[in-house]
């Protein structure tokens, strides 16, 4: 399931609501330098190099409230989020982001179109935040508001072929 991000491309934020009208499935938020690069970001396991500071879902097809991936990325970029709640207390309160290289940065998104059921779509959040959690050992920094997903998160885990059983 990580080949969903293979094929899709970052796009600055505020595209997503020309790109992604009709499109439900997940998505990752990233973070780049004034030059449109990755700012790498240590984590517990390792440096991940793309940057990732948010993974989420869309809605669902079948919803009214019709929340495709152009609405939900688009409530990040205006402050309607619970992970932007996250990503502008750093901004606003952590000194190393008036330094370079995130003085000047940027946000930027991809998508992983997910067609199906809303059960789909869930699952394949918690498979591709689980698959982040294995490599590094952490959740992305924004992706603060997880406790629904725990009774599902250990399952989907184990089914992450880099996972490791405890000895």
């Amino acid at each position: 399931m990580t080949e969903i991000w293979n094929s899709s491309k970052w796009h600055a934020i505020y595209w997503a609501s020309e790109f992604e009208k009709e499109n439900f499935g997940v998505y990752q938020i990233r973070i780049v330098d004034k030059d449109n690069k990755p700012i790498p970001i240590p984590r517990i396991g390792g440096t991940d190099p793309d940057g990732v500071i948010y993974i989420g879902r869309s809605g669902y097809r079948s919803q009214k409230t019709n929340r495709s991936l152009a609405k939900r990325i688009s409530e990040f970029e205006r402050g309607l989020h619970s992970g932007e709640g996250t990503y502008y207390l750093l901004k606003a309160y952590c000194k190393f982001f008036r330094t370079d290289p995130y003085k000047d940065h940027q946000l930027q998104y991809r998508v992983g179109r997910v067609a199906g059921t809303k059960e789909k779509v869930y699952e394949t959040e918690i498979y591709s935040l689980a698959t982040y959690f294995a490599q590094y050992g952490e959740l992305p920094p924004c992706n603060s508001k997880f406790d629904r997903k725990w009774d599902r998160f250990e399952p989907a885990l184990k089914g992450v072929s880099i996972y490791k059983k405890p000895t």
